[in-house]
C-alpha cells in the first residue's frame, strides 16, 4: 500500500512539475480565462492631429480592441503604461519604408523649457515591457499569432537576449495595408501584436462631423496623409491639451516626428489587473 501511495505521490509531483513547466514564464490558461472573464476585450483610443504640407488639418481618432486573450502580459503592461500617462503626447519617431511601420512611444513631447532640449522632447525609453514573443519561447496561441493589419499595434523585442524581461517596449504602429501584411510579420519572432483597429474617425479641417471607417475599410487617401509627412521637414501638431506647435518630422534627421496620445475607454478599474512583471 505504501509503495502504491509513493508511486501516486511521485506521479502527482511529475504532473505538477510538467504543468509549471508548460506555464513557464507566461500566464496559465485558467489565469487568462479569469482575466478575460472580468475585463472582456478592453478598448483603447489613439488620437493624433497634424497639418499636411498642403495645409490640410486632420485629426485621426483610432479605436482599438486590445487582445487580452491572445497576449495577456503584453496587453496588461500596455494598459498600465497608458494609465500611467506614458503615451500622453508620445512621438512617432521613425518610419520603416520597407516594411511599412512606425516606431513610436519612446519619446514624449514637452515644452522646450521643461525638457531642456531644443527639439522639445524627453527620452522615456528606460521602461522594459515583458510580453509574449516567439523569441522568449512563447508558443503559437490557439488560432495563431495575431497578424499585422492596418494601424495595428505591437510591442517589439529588442533581441538583447532570450530572457523574459529583455523586451524594450517599443510600440510598433503598423501602417501595413492588407496587401503588405506579410511584409511586417517577420515571423513574429520579435513582435507581439496586441491591438487591432476597430474603427477610425477622421476629422478634416474644421468639420466637426468625422468620416468613420471600420478597421479594414480605411480610405487609402487618409493612410497616405501620414506617409506623406515623411517627405516634409516640419508640420503643425496638436498636443492632448489642444496646444498646437510646429514640430520636426521624418526626413529631417532630428526628432520629434509627430505627436499622439492614447487613453483607455470604458469604466473598468484597471488597478485590479493582475501583476505580470
Amino acid at each position: 500500500m505504501k509503495k502504491v501511495l509513493s508511486v501516486l505521490v511521485l506521479a502527482m509531483c511529475i504532473v505538477m512539475l510538467l504543468s509549471f513547466a508548460s506555464c513557464g514564464m507566461f500566464m496559465s490558461a485558467s489565469s487568462v480565462n479569469n482575466v478575460v472573464r472580468e475585463f472582456g476585450t478592453p478598448q483603447a483610443q489613439m488620437t493624433l492631429s497634424f497639418t499636411t504640407s498642403a495645409n490640410n488639418k486632420f485629426k485621426y481618432v483610432i479605436t482599438y480592441d486590445l487582445l487580452l486573450e491572445k497576449t495577456p502580459i503584453t496587453t496588461i503592461n500596455f494598459i498600465n503604461l497608458v494609465e500611467s500617462g506614458f503615451y500622453k503626447d508620445a512621438i512617432f519617431e521613425s518610419y520603416n519604408t520597407t516594411n511599412n511601420y512606425y516606431l513610436a512611444g519612446r519619446y514624449t513631447y514637452k515644452k522646450d523649457a521643461e525638457s531642456g532640449n531644443s527639439h522639445g522632447y524627453e527620452n522615456v525609453s528606460g521602461i522594459t515591457i515583458p510580453g509574449e514573443f516567439k523569441t522568449n519561447g512563447y508558443k503559437e496561441p490557439k488560432g495563431g499569432y495575431e497578424k499585422f493589419s492596418m494601424f495595428s499595434l505591437a510591442m517589439y523585442h529588442d533581441n538583447a537576449g532570450k530572457s523574459f524581461d529583455s523586451a524594450d517596449g517599443t510600440l510598433i504602429f503598423s501602417t501595413a495595408s492588407s496587401a503588405s501584411t506579410e511584409k511586417v510579420s517577420l515571423n513574429y519572432t520579435n513582435y507581439a501584436v496586441f491591438a487591432k483597429m476597430v474603427s477610425i474617425d477622421i476629422y478634416e479641417d474644421d468639420n466637426e462631423t468625422p468620416r468613420t471607417y471600420p478597421g479594414d475599410k480605411l480610405n487609402s487617401l487618409y493612410w497616405d496623409n501620414l506617409i506623406k509627412l515623411t517627405s516634409t521637414t516640419s508640420c503643425s501638431m496638436t498636443k492632448s491639451n489642444g496646444d498646437s506647435s510646429s514640430v520636426t518630422v521624418l526626413g529631417s534627421g532630428s526628432i520629434p516626428r509627430f505627436v499622439f496620445s492614447i487613453e483607455m475607454l470604458g469604466d473598468k478599474d484597471w488597478s485590479k489587473l493582475p501583476k505580470v512583471n
